[in-house]
């Protein structure tokens, strides 16, 4: 969006006669003006080009855009602070055209009393030195107020007039042009002439349109901004002439310092907010910027109805480094970024699935593991998700937002096979199954040697789990091992499953969470969190399982586990 701000033609006429020259062809870059801190940029002006620009579409001006990945916000603002060229005492009497004194009071243009933003200038401009601190210093406020996911509303407001301009419908950047070099009807300037005798003053009639007045040097070959931008607010600024290309986005989001009075403090925030989950295969996005410079860790932590934690993740960050784990999981590091900036921009996306979820920051997916809660089996509920809290030294891009993701479930129906490092003696298989609907429905669980397949003269069958439901929904369940190919039938053991088992399908549950633990001397199963009572004694060594195979009429959740106590984790 461009706001045009129309600049006198009084303007260019004064350059024509104090002979500033144009610039020479040279394509140059835009200034950005934000950033961290408040430090004073200096810009090379060339003003002649403001007049007799080489592109009619270029000129001065100033740019601001959220962050190009959308989202952004602005809300408490940001302050462009500038050295006036029209207040009051600035311009000597050796600047008139066509006899007219513009040093005269009848064009100067002054802030307002107890103006906020002049006030704010001013005080920031003393931290810069005493040459710095006895200009006159103009700021022109902008403000975002949010209007949904992807729209906001600008407010402008200036140091030097009471008048607000609202830019409507913002989406992502918008421009102030200081242009249009216009000529003012007769009618208008002759009776411009008759108020002025009277006392008129061009203040009376300031709008945005003066900008280009004040902002822009008459004589000097430089001019200096800075800005104040709030802790929270992630608009970027740029100062463009005639000469810039484009501005270029950053590639990670920037926050502001805080004002003189307020600077960003290291203090914890805490963020509580309300979600609303309707079903599954929804995704909760979250935008956040860190600092390099404060060394602490972030807790998300996502709650039910009854406050109890349904997912806990902890981001632990350093000087140029972030790594992650959950609860669930005893890895110290499931993944660790590295970042040359001062900054590290977390996008992180929660998606909650049919039975786990899946987390990712930066489209990555932490430890290439799932998060799968107590109880998974019995499905997330979803709806009952309604509370998001965030601790730590942070600040938002912008708000937590819940959309709709439209893949599904990343269930396999294949039969899969994993291979992994020799056991150690108390080693833990477990698999993660959903049985498919059907008259019936077999599935087997294999721990084998040296094989991916349980086929003669290759390899060996160290122990086999055979699970069939019938139609009638009633389970037969062998549990057997193998030595020198001969079956060692778990009867018993197979008996005690057997019954458990049925008793879930009797309450119609059809996802299924088997661990079974092997020990050097005996083997214990467990089904959905329940543990057999029981031991089976059994006679081969752990070590002798080097390969696993899960099939045949299942769902297999894609985040399957196989781990030893010895080993923490190994994933299969």
């Amino acid at each position: 969006m461009r706001i045009h701000l129309n600049i006198a033609l009084i303007l260019c006429h004064f350059f024509s006669l104090s002979g500033s020259q144009s610039a020479n062809e040279e394509i140059t870059k835009p200034t950005r003006l934000t950033g961290h801190g408040t430090k004073v940029t200096t810009i090379q002006i060339q003003d002649f080009d403001q007049c007799f620009p080489r592109d009619a579409t270029k000129t001065f001006g100033l740019e601001f855009r959220l962050p190009r990945q959308g989202g952004g916000r602005c809300e408490d603002g940001l302050i462009i602070c500038y050295p006036s060229i029209m207040a009051t005492g600035i311009l000597d009497n050796d600047h008139s055209v066509d006899t007219v004194d513009l040093s005269n009071e009848m064009f100067n243009i002054d802030n307002m009393d107890d103006n906020p933003i002049a006030e704010e200038c001013q005080n920031e401009a003393k931290k810069h030195g005493n040459s710095m601190a006895k200009l006159t210093w103009h700021g022109i406020g902008i403000k975002l107020n949010r209007q949904g996911d992807s729209m906001s509303t600008a407010i402008l407001d200036t140091s030097f007039s009471e008048k607000r301009f609202i830019v409507p419908e913002l989406f992502r950047q918008f421009n102030i042009h200081l242009d249009e070099v216009i000529e003012v009807e007769d009618e208008k300037v002759e009776k411009y002439k008759q108020m002025a005798l009277i006392g008129a003053k061009m203040r009376d009639f300031m709008g945005f349109w003066v900008l280009g007045l004040d902002m822009i040097p008459w004589d000097e070959q430089t001019m200096k901004l800075f800005v104040i931008r709030h802790c929270n607010c992630s608009l970027e600024a740029w100062f463009l002439r005639p000469s810039d290309s484009d501005p270029t986005d950053p590639e990670e989001a920037s926050l502001g310092t805080g004002r003189f009075e307020d600077r960003c403090d290291n203090g914890t925030q805490k963020l509580t907010m309300p979600i609303h989950i309707s079903e599954v295969n929804q995704v909760i996005s979250i935008r956040l910027l860190t600092d390099k410079m404060l060394s602490n860790t972030i807790t998300l932590k996502l709650l039910n109805s009854k406050g109890v934690e349904m997912l806990n993740v902890q981001f632990f960050l350093g000087n140029n480094f972030v790594k992650v784990t959950t609860t669930d999981i005893k890895d110290s590091n499931l993944v660790e970024y590295q970042f040359s900036n001062r900054t590290f921009e977390m996008n992180l996306q929660i998606w909650l699935k049919q039975y786990s979820y899946k987390i990712l920051l930066k489209n990555k997916r932490l430890g290439n593991k799932e998060y799968y809660p107590k109880e998974w089996w019995k499905g997330l509920e979803c709806k009952d998700h309604n509370k998001l809290t965030l601790d730590g030294h942070y600040a938002l891009i912008d708000e937590p937002r819940v959309f709709p993701r439209q893949a599904q479930d990343e269930l396999s129906t294949t039969v899969s096979y994993y291979s992994f490092a020799p056991w150690s003696e108390r080693s833990l298989l477990r698999a993660r199954i959903k049985l498919l609907d059907g008259n019936t429905t077999h599935f087997n669980i294999y721990l084998l040697h040296d094989a991916i397949e349980p086929v003669e003269n290759l390899g060996a069958t160290v122990m086999r789990l055979e699970v069939t439901v019938s139609k009638e929904n009633v389970s037969t369940i062998d549990f057997s091992e193998f030595y020198k190919n001969d079956k060692i039938p778990f009867d018993e053991y197979s008996k005690a499953i057997e019954t458990q088992f049925n008793k879930f399908l009797d309450n119609g549950m059809r996802t299924f969470d088997f661990k079974i633990l092997l020990r050097r001397s005996n083997v214990t199963l467990s089904i959905n969190g329940v543990e057999l009572s029981n031991k089976q004694n059994r006679k081969l060594p752990a070590w002798a399982t080097n390969y696993i195979r899960v099939g045949v009429c299942v769902q297999l959740a894609a985040a399957n586990k196989m781990f030893s106590e010895a080993q923490k984790n190994s994933e299969i």
